[in-house]
Formats: structure tokens, sequence, C-alpha cells
């Protein structure tokens, strides 16, 4: 880990923000959140979620998948926009609804923010930084 991957991680969680956020408001994916969870929580929660869930899918969506596209079609922006798109239908199973087509549309537009993160160092740590970020704002301040 190093402080590139911190700040460009960072970087792509506010950009993600930016765009994603008024984007989840408008078609009803999220909704501001009742009540936060005690303060004390909260590291338990950003290391559950960097550890069990941003680590081994930013392992296998960035770092198998969208590498091996790369590597294979020599096409950055087709690796970015496949393995977004996959990284978004993985996730249609998260409803209800089934499929949930909400959770595909932001997991996908998610999916090209960290796969840009990724890029940027070439490394799973920068990408999973930002998928930490997002997972962690969406638990904390929506439903």
């Amino acid at each position: 880990l190093r402080k590139m991957n911190l700040r460009d991680g960072v970087v792509h969680f506010v950009w993600f923000a930016v765009l994603g956020l008024p984007l989840a408001i408008a078609i009803g994916f999220i909704h501001p959140a009742a009540r936060w969870p005690a303060i004390e929580s909260i590291p338990l929660l950003i290391a559950g979620i960097f550890l069990l869930n941003a680590l081994p899918e930013e392992i296998l969506f960035r770092g198998i998948i969208q590498h091996s596209v790369e590597l294979i079609t020599k096409s950055r922006l087709g690796s970015l926009v496949l393995a977004a798109l996959v990284f978004g239908i993985s996730h249609l199973n998260n409803g209800p609804p089934l499929p949930n087509y909400r959770y595909f549309v932001m997991a996908s537009l998610a999916g090209v923010f960290y796969g840009l993160a990724w890029r940027r160092n070439r490394n799973v740590l920068t990408s999973t930084i930002t998928h930490t970020l997002v997972n962690t704002a969406w638990r904390l301040f929506f439903r």
C-alpha cells in the first residue's frame, strides 16, 4: 500500500460520488438513512467491507477479469467496460426486487470507477479503497 493508492482511491470515490449520488437518488436506488450506526462500530464496518467484500471482488473483477481481457484484447476501454458490466450483472441478485436493475446500473457505474482506479496504478488496493469508500458511505448514510 502506497500513498498514491490511497490518494487515487479517494479521488475515484469522489468522482463516483459526484456522478453516482444524483443518479442513485433519481432512480430511487438510495434513500437517506433513518439513523447512523454507533460511531464505535464504524472501524469494524470499514474493516469488514475492505476484507470481506471489496478486496475479494476487486481481485476477481479488476485483478483477473479486467486485467485478462485487457491482455487478450489490447483494449483498455473494452476491458474496463466489460469488467464493469460483468460486475453489474453479478449484482442483479441483490434484491428485492429480483432482478434488481437499479443495483445493476449503480454497480456497473461503480465498476467503471473501480476499474479506472485499478488502471491508474495497476493495483487492486487502489480499486479496493474506492470500493470500500463507496460501500462504507452507502452503509453509513443511505439505505
